[in-house]
C-alpha cells in the first residue's frame, strides 16, 4: 500500500522530513514574525531594528549555503541535519534569555545561520542522496505537508503567549528541536547516504544506465536569474503584504481575508503536482509557477480598483508560491543529476538567499519613494524576469537535446 504513496524505501525518510520541516519552519521562521513584537515591546527597539537584524542573518545564512551544500555532498544530510537541530534547539534558548541588544543579534544571527542545515534545501538533498532521480515525488510530499507550518505555529505561539511569556515560548520551541527534530533526523535518515550519491556516479557511468540530460552552457547562470528573481517577488510581497493591501485601500480585516486565501491554493498547487506532475518536466512545472506569480502580482496592480483582482491574486500568487519551493529542488535534479547536488543548490541558494535578504528593504525604500503602484510593478517586473529566464534555459535545452 506504501508503495503506491511513495518511492519505495522512502516512506519513513518523508514522512520524518514532513514533520521536521513543518516544525523547523514554525519554530525558526514563522515564529519571528509573531514574537519579534514581543521583543521590540520589551526592550524598546523598533520593529525595522528587529527585521534588519533577520535581514542580516538571511544574508549571512546565504553566505554559508555553498559551504553547507558541500558538506552534504560530503557526508550525507544525516549529521549535519541532526547536528543543525541539535543547534538550533541552543540558538531558540539563548534567544530566550536575550538580556539586551548584542545577545538577541548574536543568537538572531545563529538561529538563522543554523537553519540552513535543517531546511528545505538540505532536506532536498537527504531525499536525492536517498533515491536519486526519483526523488521529485517526496520533494513534493515534503513541502504539501510542510506548507501548514504556518497553519500551525502562528496560532500555537499566540495561545501559549496567553498563559506564557515570550522566554517560555522560545524555551518551548528549543523543546521541538531537542525533542522532535533531532531525532527524526538521526533514525529515519540513511546512515550511508554520502555513499549511495556516490553510487549514483558509477551507475550513471555504466553502459545502458539512462540518458542524464545535457545541461547546455549558462545553465547555472540562467537558473540563479529565475529563482533570484522569483524569489525577490516573493520574499517582499509575502513581508508586505498587509501594508500593500493597506496602501490600496483594504481594512485590516479585508485584508486578512485576502491573505487568508493564499495559503489554501498554495496547498492545492503542491497535492496537484503530487498527483499529476510526474506527466510533465519540472521545467514545465516551473513556467507554470513563474507564470502563475507573475500573473498574481499584475492583478494586484488592479486589486485597489476590484475585490475580484485581489481575489485573481491570491489564487494565482498562492499556486504559483506553493510551487516555487518544489521547482527550487526538481530543476536542478532534472538538468544536473543527484551527484553533486548538494553543492549545486548551495550555490543556487546562496543567491537566493543574499536577494531574499535585501527585498524587504528595497521594496519599502521603492514605495516610499516612488509611490505604491510603481512598487508593485517593479515586483511583476521580477517576477516577468524569472519567467523569461526560466523560459529561454527551457529553449536552450530542448535545442541542447535535438542536436
Amino acid at each position: 500500500m506504501l508503495n503506491r504513496i511513495f518511492v519505495p524505501g522512502t516512506a519513513a525518510a518523508v514522512s520524518g522530513l514532513a514533520i521536521t520541516m513543518t516544525v523547523g519552519y514554525g519554530a525558526l521562521f514563522y515564529s519571528f514574525s509573531i514574537l519579534s513584537g514581543e521583543l521590540a515591546e520589551a526592550f524598546g527597539w523598533t520593529r525595522s531594528f528587529v527585521f534588519a537584524v533577520f535581514s542580516v542573518g538571511l544574508l549571512a545564512s546565504g553566505l554559508i549555503a555553498p559551504f553547507v551544500g558541500n558538506l552534504l555532498d560530503r557526508v550525507g544530510a544525516r549529521v549535519p541535519m541532526t547536528i543543525g537541530s541539535v543547534l538550533a534547539g541552543f540558538a531558540l534558548i539563548a534567544l530566550g534569555l536575550t538580556t539586551g541588544t548584542v545577545s538577541f543579534v548574536a543568537a538572531s544571527l545563529a538561529a538563522l545561520l543554523v537553519s540552513a542545515f535543517v531546511q528545505y534545501e538540505a532536506a532536498f538533498v537527504a531525499m536525492t542522496q536517498a533515491v536519486g532521480e526519483r526523488a521529485r515525488l517526496g520533494i513534493t510530499q515534503i513541502t504539501l505537508v510542510a506548507g501548514f507550518s504556518s497553519t500551525i505555529f502562528w496560532p500555537s505561539i499566540v495561545w501559549m503567549l496567553g498563559f506564557m511569556t515570550w522566554r517560555d515560548v522560545y524555551f518551548v520551541l528549543a523543546a521541538t528541536q531537542f525533542l522532535i527534530c533531532a531525532p527524526i533526523h538521526w533514525l529515519v535518515l540513511p546512515r550511508n547516504a554520502h555513499v549511495r550519491a556516490g553510487d549514483h556516479a558509477a551507475l550513471a557511468a555504466e553502459p545502458g544506465a539512462p540518458r542524464r540530460l545535457a545541461a547546455p552552457p549558462g545553465t547555472m547562470l540562467l537558473l540563479g536569474i529565475s529563482f533570484c528573481g522569483g524569489a525577490v517577488a516573493i520574499t517582499a510581497t509575502q513581508l508586505h503584504l498587509p501594508a500593500i493591501l493597506g496602501g490600496l485601500g483594504y481594512d485590516a480585516a479585508a485584508a486578512a481575508a485576502i491573505g487568508a486565501l493564499i495559503g489554501p491554493f498554495q496547498v492545492g498547487a503542491r497535492l496537484m503536482e503530487m498527483l499529476f506532475g510526474a506527466r510533465r518536466t519540472p521545467m514545465t512545472t516551473g513556467l507554470v509557477s513563474t507564470g502563475l506569480l507573475t500573473v498574481g502580482l499584475a492583478a494586484l496592480l488592479f486589486a485597489g480598483l476590484s475585490s475580484k483582482a485581489a481575489i485573481c491574486f491570491s489564487v494565482c500568487y498562492g499556486a504559483g508560491q506553493g510551487l516555487t519551493y518544489i521547482v527550487r529542488g526538481a530543476i536542478p535534479l532534472h538538468l544536473f543529476g543527484p551527484v553533486g547536488y548538494g553543492r549545486i543548490t548551495g550555490k543556487l541558494n546562496s543567491v537566493r538567499l543574499i536577494l531574499s535578504a535585501v527585498a524587504p528593504f528595497g521594496f519599502a525604500w521603492f514605495a516610499e519613494q516612488s509611490g505604491q503602484l510603481p512598487a508593485i510593478a517593479l515586483l511583476v517586473a521580477s517576477a516577468l524576469v524569472s519567467l523569461a529566464a526560466l523560459g529561454l534555459l527551457l529553449h536552450r535545452v530542448a535545442r541542447n537535446q535535438a542536436e
